[in-house]
């Protein structure tokens, strides 16, 4: 049997994401601490909680007629019911991110070594364990989309189909 194929040599600089034999040293064992962000930790003193925004959203809400919306000292909280089996009540109340602290909640969620670039489903699945927001999943969607890492080390999910025309 005759295979045509060709083995090319690529330099180690050339070869963006080569595998974890390639790199394999002898005798030697690497260890580094992993890095444990939890997807939870907010900057809960940031300036964002107090914009103008937040701060009539906050009034508005504070009236008992938004049932699903609670006001704990200064931070809005929104009953949403998932389908993620949350059985404990106090779970179904996810934390209002303010408009300027969305992209680093996604961040938090995406683009962390303990988040190894997860796709869009485990990405709104991890933000929606803690947080909530108007356009939640559009905006996490849009993200991983224009996520440079996952554009070029990611296989592509949609199948190129040749134009349809006459044979």
């Amino acid at each position: 049997m005759n295979f045509n194929f060709s083995i090319d040599h690529r330099s180690g600089k050339d070869n963006v994401t080569p595998d974890t034999l390639s790199r394999a040293h002898e005798g030697e064992i690497f260890v580094e601490a992993l890095e444990i962000n939890n997807i939870n930790s907010i900057d809960l003193e940031s300036a964002a909680f107090d914009s103008d925004e937040y701060c009539r959203l906050r009034q508005d809400f504070s009236v008992s007629e938004f049932p699903d919306y609670r006001v704990i000292d200064k931070y809005i909280y929104k009953r949403v019911n998932f389908s993620s089996g949350e059985l404990d009540e106090s779970e179904s109340w996810k934390l209002l991110v303010p408009k300027e602290l969305r992209r680093d909640v996604i961040y938090s969620a995406h683009d962390v070594s303990n988040s190894a670039h997860g796709g869009i489903a485990k990405t709104l699945e991890r933000v929606r364990r803690f947080f909530f927001w108007p356009g939640l999943a559009t905006d996490v969607k849009t993200y991983i989309l224009n996520c440079e890492l996952c554009k070029t080390s990611k296989t592509p999910t949609s199948t190129l189909r040749p134009p349809l025309g006459k044979l």
